[in-house]
C-alpha cells in the first residue's frame, strides 16, 4: 500500500524547528487573532483568483492581503497559523524556511517566501485542484512573525554549526526510511550531502559521519524509488570515499542487477559476501543473480544454434 503523497503524518517532524530555535532572531511583525471571513472558511468552490507560482507547483489564493515589503526567505524562522482541521489541531507553529523534505513542507517553505506579514492565503499544490467535482488537497495559512532570512557565509567553513546542520537532515532522512517515506527521505538525504559540501571538503570533525553515509542512504532510497542508475551512481560516490563500505557495494550490485548488469552485480555481490559472509541479502541476490546469467547464456546459445543450424 503506496502512502498519501498530502498525507500530513509524513510531515510532522519537519513542521517544527528544533529546541532551542524558536528564540533566535530579530523577529518582524506580530501575531494576531484573525478569523477567516466566513465566505472564505470552507474551500473556495470557484477556480478564479488563484495565483499560480512561477515554478508552477503551488497555487495561491490570497484571502487577507499582508503588511509592508519584507518576506521571508531561505533560513527564515516563520510563525504561521493554519486555522483549517487537515493539518491537525490547527492553531500556531514555527518552520524554518528551507528544512521541509516532504511535499507539503516544500511547498510551504515556497508559499511563505511569497507572503508578507500578516498575510491570510490559501495554498493549493499545483493538479490537485477541483477534478470532477472533487476538492483535492488545500490548505489556508496565514503569515505571524518572521526573522529575516540569515547569510550563509556567517557560519565558518567546516563550523559545527554546519556540520550539525548536515546531522539534523541524516537523521530526519532515516526517521522518514524507518517509516517508510522514501521520497522525502531522498531529498533530505540530497539536502544533507550538499550542505556537507558547504561544510568544508572532506575533513569531517568527529562526532560527524562521513558523507560516504550520505551518499549510501540515497543509494537506498533510488533503489526503493526504482531508479537504479542514480542508485549505482551513489552507490560508487559512497564507495570512492570509503572503499570498505560494505552496504553502499551491496546496494551498487543491487543497481547493477536492476540494469541487467548482471557480470558487474555479481562481482560487487561476490566481494560483500567475501567480506562479510553473513551479510543477509548478498547471498540470495548472488543465486538469482548467478541463475539469470545461466538463462540468459542459454538463451543466446539456443538463438545462435538455430542461427547456424
Amino acid at each position: 500500500l503506496q502512502p498519501d503523497p498530502w498525507d500530513w503524518a509524513s510531515e510532522g517532524a519537519w513542521l517544527r524547528v528544533r529546541v532551542g530555535e524558536e528564540g533566535a532572531g530579530r523577529w518582524w511583525g506580530e501575531e494576531e487573532e484573525w478569523a477567516w471571513p466566513e465566505a472564505e472558511g470552507a474551500w473556495p468552490e470557484a477556480e478564479g483568483g488563484w495565483w499560480l507560482s512561477p515554478d508552477s507547483a503551488f497555487s495561491k489564493r490570497v484571502v487577507r492581503r499582508g503588511r509592508g515589503l519584507a518576506k521571508p526567505g531561505r533560513g527564515s524562522l516563520c510563525r504561521w497559523a493554519w486555522p483549517g482541521a487537515e493539518p491537525g489541531s490547527g492553531g500556531w507553529g514555527t518552520v524554518r524556511v528551507g528544512e521541509g523534505a516532504g511535499r507539503w513542507a516544500g511547498l510551504l517553505d515556497a508559499c511563505l517566501e511569497s507572503m508578507g506579514e500578516g498575510e491570510g492565503a490559501w495554498l493549493r499544490p499545483e493538479g490537485a485542484g477541483l477534478t470532477e467535482g472533487k476538492r483535492g488537497a488545500g490548505l489556508q495559512v496565514t503569515l505571524g512573525r518572521f526573522t529575516a532570512p540569515p547569510f550563509w557565509w556567517e557560519e565558518p567553513v567546516g563550523g559545527e554549526g554546519r556540520w550539525a546542520e548536515v546531522r539534523a537532515w541524516q537523521e530526519g532522512a532515516e526517521s522518514f526510511l524507518r517509516a517508510g517515506w522514501t521520497e522525502p527521505a531522498a531529498r533530505a538525504y540530497s539536502r544533507a550531502l550538499r550542505l556537507a559540501v558547504a561544510a568544508g571538503g572532506g575533513v569531517v570533525p568527529p562526532p560527524f559521519l562521513s558523507p560516504a553515509e550520505l551518499h549510501a542512504g540515497l543509494a537506498l532510497c533510488q533503489l526503493r524509488l526504482n531508479l537504479p542508475a542514480p542508485a549505482a551512481t551513489n552507490a560508487g560516490r559512497a564507495l570512492a570515499l570509503d572503499p570498505t563500505h560494505v552496504e553502499a557495494r551491496y546496494r551498487r550490485g543491487l543497481a547493477a542487477a536492476a540494469m541487467r548488469d548482471l557480470e558487474a552485480a555479481a562481482a560487487d555481490l561476490g566481494r560483500v559476501l567475501r567480506e562479510e559472509p553473513g551479510h543477509p541479502g548478498a547471498r540470495r541476490e548472488l543465486r538469482r543473480v548467478r541463475g539469470e546469467a545461466r538463462e540468459r547464456d542459454a538463451r543466446l546459445a539456443r538463438r545462435l544454434g538455430r542461427l547456424f543450424a
